[in-house]
């Protein structure tokens, strides 16, 4: 008779996997793109500081008191990092980042994410606006008080999350059921 003993495995490929500052000094970044992560952090923690730096295999977020609340991400690179501030798009904010010389990457629409390469220099220079978008990520209007900010629809569907619980949902079995834009029913059999 054969026993095998069920449970999670434990992958370091996770993506919520812990890692450590040497982890990124030594496989992603170097220790002074690393440190451009600290920066980024000073800037957090003046609009709010209650944050800490949280070392994660993908990327460096952030933990509101020891909770993670990753309003800002980093990614350290050789020569730069890479900053993801979470905030809806909009077509006033991409110009106004262009405006300003950032080296704006494509958006990320799955995490909702502006994603601007950084080097030290551009962080000194561009100080003002990063606090600005900080602010923003963390709920505060600050970029324009006297122009109206577009907001997230809270009726609307979460439809990334809806398309990936379909595939998961359709990766076990035996299930029957529906699953709608707006609500899942799930019957085991």
């Amino acid at each position: 008779m054969d026993v095998s003993t069920l449970g999670i495995e434990e992958d370091d490929d996770q993506p919520g996997s812990l890692t450590d500052r040497t982890w990124w000094e030594t496989n992603r970044g170097t220790p002074e793109t690393v440190s451009l992560a600290d920066r980024i952090l000073a800037l957090v923690r003046s609009v709010d500081s209650r944050f800490s730096l949280s070392y994660r295999k993908h990327y460096i977020g952030l933990a509101r008191d020891g909770v993670v609340d990753n309003i800002v991400s980093c990614r350290p690179r050789k020569t730069h990092v890479i900053v993801e501030f979470r905030i809806p798009r909009s077509d006033e904010l991409t110009a106004r980042l262009e405006e300003a010389g950032l080296v704006l990457l494509e958006y990320s629409t799955r995490w909702g994410r502006y994603r601007v390469r950084l080097t030290g220099e551009e962080i000194a220079k561009h100080e003002s606006l990063l606090l600005q978008l900080i602010a923003r990520a963390n709920g505060a209007e600050a970029l324009s008080a006297s122009r109206p900010q577009r907001r997230l629809a809270l009726d609307r569907p979460n439809l990334p999350m809806i398309e990936h619980q379909r595939r998961h949902l359709r990766s076990r079995a035996p299930i029957s059921g529906s699953l709608s834009e707006s609500r899942c029913t799930i019957v085991r059999t």
